[in-house]
C-alpha cells in the first residue's frame, strides 16, 4: 500500500488556530506564550498587519496581568517574551513592544530546579 501524503493548507490551520484562540481568549500564561508564537509566525510570513496585531493584543493581555514580572513559570515566560520581542524588532525594524528594565526576574527558572550537575 502506498502512502498518500495529506495536503496541509497553513493559512486554513492558521485561521483555525485564530478561531480557537478568540473562543477562549485569558490572561493565562499558556494563552499570552500561543500570542507571542503566533506574532512570531506572522514575522515569519511577512504579515505585517497580522503582526502588529499580535503584538498589541500580547502587550494588552500582559498588561492586565500586571506586567511581565507577573508572569508565571518562575520568570521564564517573561525571559521568553523579552528574547522574542528583541528578535521580532530587529527583525521587522519595529520598534519592542516590552520595554526591558534590567530588573529581569531573578526567580530560578523552572528548568534549573533539581538540575544535576
Amino acid at each position: 500500500m502506498a502512502a498518500h501524503a495529506q495536503v496541509v493548507d497553513l493559512f486554513q490551520l492558521k485561521d483555525m488556530a485564530i478561531q480557537a484562540m478568540n473562543e477562549c481568549l485569558s490572561t493565562k500564561d499558556s494563552m499570552i506564550a500561543t500570542m507571542a508564537t503566533m506574532a512570531q509566525y506572522e514575522a515569519f510570513w511577512r504579515d505585517a498587519d497580522a503582526f502588529t496585531t499580535h503584538m498589541s493584543g500580547l502587550r494588552q493581555f500582559v498588561e492586565m496581568r500586571g506586567g511581565l514580572s507577573a508572569l508565571g513559570l518562575n520568570g521564564l515566560l517573561e525571559r521568553m517574551l523579552l528574547a522574542i520581542d528583541f528578535n521580532l524588532a530587529q527583525t521587522t525594524g519595529q520598534e519592542r513592544s516590552f520595554k526591558p528594565t534590567g530588573l529581569v526576574s531573578s526567580r530560578q527558572s523552572p528548568l534549573r530546579q533539581g538540575s544535576h550537575g
